[in-house]
């Protein structure tokens, strides 16, 4: 849970204390899409570590 939370805050989501796991990897998910199409459009975001492990 941990890891996820810092890969979440390493994205931008700042609150994640009330998330499960299951919210936490969708939300993380949605993320780096939107990001990815941020990126396309020129705008400037954070490349976030990958998580691996489970």
């Amino acid at each position: 849970m941990a890891e996820l939370a810092a890969s979440a805050r390493s994205l931008g989501i700042t609150s994640t204390a009330h998330m499960s796991d299951a919210e936490l990897i969708e939300a993380i998910e949605q993320q780096r899409e939107t990001n990815a199409v941020l990126r396309a459009e020129g705008e400037s975001v954070p490349v976030p570590p990958q998580v691996t492990g489970g």
